[in-house]
């Protein structure tokens, strides 16, 4: 069922995850098996090309947002394999039929994630801002 979330999550639909369901992945990194597994998914999404660009921009959706609200443990996971991710900052595709550059939206979501995984202090603070907000929200 969490593959089947995570899945769900970083598809080719045209529109995002929704907060409930980052939140439900967010919410198993408490268990080793269930973070390896959401890693996993995600890491074998970033590696997509082309056509599949929004699976690997919406994995960098997951991991950002995973980076704010998951436990330490799974940031240091991230941050440990952030070379993934800086190797996205190159994504390529472009449209065939209407032209437009989406490898963008991938590295410069890509570009972001990295930025915030390198800065300890603002990486802090984002996760401060994501405590407050999940405790407003979902009452855990």
């Amino acid at each position: 069922e969490l593959e089947a979330k995570v899945k769900e999550a970083t598809n080719s639909e045209a529109w995002g995850p929704s907060g409930t369901i980052l939140h439900e992945i967010a919410s198993e990194t408490n268990d080793r098996a269930a973070m390896d597994m959401i890693l996993h998914v995600l890491y074998e999404r970033l590696k997509e090309t082309g056509p599949n660009w929004r699976k690997v921009y919406k994995s960098l959706t997951v991991l950002d947002y995973c980076a704010k609200n998951a436990t330490p443990r799974f940031v240091k996971e991230v941050m440990m394999g952030v070379d993934r991710i800086e190797d996205l900052k190159r994504f390529r595709y472009v449209e065939h039929e209407t032209g437009k550059d989406q490898g963008l939206n991938v590295r410069e979501k890509a570009a972001k994630l990295c930025d915030l995984l390198n800065n300890k202090d603002r990486l802090k603070e984002e996760r401060e801002k994501a405590k407050v907000s999940r405790e407003r929200f979902h009452k855990e």
